[in-house]
């Protein structure tokens, strides 16, 4: 006789600290200043935050799949990888956890991307 019922948890100082740190990093991001088009491939801090930011947010969604219960954050997560996608017909539906690691994937490359093109190397 397991009971294996898991309820939400409030989780209130994991997500607000996890989404103070997001903004943080895109604060910081700002302030410091991101290149523009056209401007000569060199180091920049500004990216480097927003690569911070989004190798963050990628495991993030990992995380949200597993362990919904923690925090509010986590749920929100999960809640925005269903709704940003198209709104399809029931048979075209993917389930929770491929937008999950879908959205694992964009984030996770896109901030490796961002944070190659920060130093420089592309």
């Amino acid at each position: 006789m397991n009971d294996t019922t898991i309820t939400n948890e409030r989780g209130a100082l994991l997500g607000w600290s996890l989404l103070g740190t997001l903004v943080l990093l895109q604060v910081a991001a700002l302030i410091a200043g991101l290149p523009r088009a056209g401007e000569p491939k060199e180091w920049s801090v500004g990216l480097f935050f927003i690569s911070a930011m989004f190798l963050l947010l990628g495991p993030l969604f990992v995380v949200a799949y597993f362990y919904p219960h923690k925090t509010f954050f986590f749920r929100w997560l999960l809640w925005l990888s269903e709704r940003i996608w198209y709104p399809a017909p029931g048979r075209f539906r993917v389930s929770t956890r491929t937008h999950a690691f879908f959205f694992a994937f964009l984030f996770t490359f896109g901030g490796l991307v961002s944070f190659l093109q920060a130093l420089g190397v592309l």
